[in-house]
């Protein structure tokens, strides 16, 4: 099954993310891959009842660049700096 793709620039570079989607019994799931330069980074996962496919597909999208930007300026947890305390 192929997924929908998207590209995003972020600070760090071109990243696709990828989304596809299912609907059983009124219920949207969704899921999105986050990929740069080739490598996989991140699988976000949306479920949501009574909700449009357009609308979920927005939701996710947002959720995807949100993930984006905080790796970008580097607040991931994998990513993130210790942190020097004084005293």
């Amino acid at each position: 099954m192929d997924g929908q793709p998207f590209t995003y620039d972020g600070k760090s570079g071109r990243w696709i993310f990828y989304i596809y989607q299912v609907r059983s019994d009124g219920v949207l799931s969704a899921a999105a891959d986050i990929t740069l330069d080739g490598e996989q980074r991140c699988k976000l996962v949306l479920s949501m009842p009574d909700t449009a496919s357009a609308d979920g597909v927005e939701v996710l999208k947002g959720k995807c660049i949100a993930w984006i930007d905080k790796v970008d300026h580097g607040q991931s947890g994998a990513r993130a700096r210790p942190v020097a305390r004084k005293g």
